[in-house]
């Protein structure tokens, strides 16, 4: 896996605009596929487009449910 893929959980955070703790507790449920490199958690981009890609269509499908 190419390492510049590969974005720290204080990234991640910043792209979802959401708390590290929040970003941490994705992973550890997860709902954002991640993995430990050292005491990191690392999170690849393309796991993060797609979750958020996921996380997009929910909220369309509840918004047409409505």
């Amino acid at each position: 896996m190419d390492q510049s893929r590969m974005l720290r959980l204080g990234e991640v955070a910043e792209r979802l605009n959401v708390s590290i703790s929040t970003a941490r507790r994705l992973v550890r449920r997860g709902d954002l596929p991640g993995c430990k490199v050292g005491y990191q958690i690392r999170v690849d981009r393309e796991d993060l487009d797609a979750y958020v890609a996921q996380v997009r269509a929910a909220a369309a499908a509840g918004q047409q449910a409505a």
